[in-house]
């Protein structure tokens, strides 16, 4: 039922998990658990994303996701925030 629900609203299968557009560029974001692999489907979809001109990461962490964002040129507010956090949380 879900899947059929999702095709009806439109989603492709292996499409990336998170859409970012920022400055006329879209990038794509797969999130994944640390031991977590790409379906075939995934490589197909993010290979033609890729061949399109979107620029898609493999996320596995947050420090992943912020170093994408960085490389992306986008701002974020929270890397202040987080390094602190990380920092409390190590001690």
């Amino acid at each position: 039922m879900r899947g059929m629900f999702l095709k009806s609203m439109g989603l492709v299968p292996g499409f990336v998990d998170l859409i970012i557009i920022y400055r006329g560029c879209v990038f794509g974001m797969e999130l994944k658990s640390p031991k977590g692999k790409l379906s075939p489907i995934q490589k197909e979809t993010h290979a033609l994303l890729a061949r399109c001109g979107m620029d898609v990461r493999i996320i596995r962490t947050l420090d992943e996701a912020l170093a994408a964002l960085a490389a992306w040129g986008i701002p974020t507010r929270v890397v202040g925030d987080w390094v602190r956090h990380r920092n409390v949380r190590a001690a």
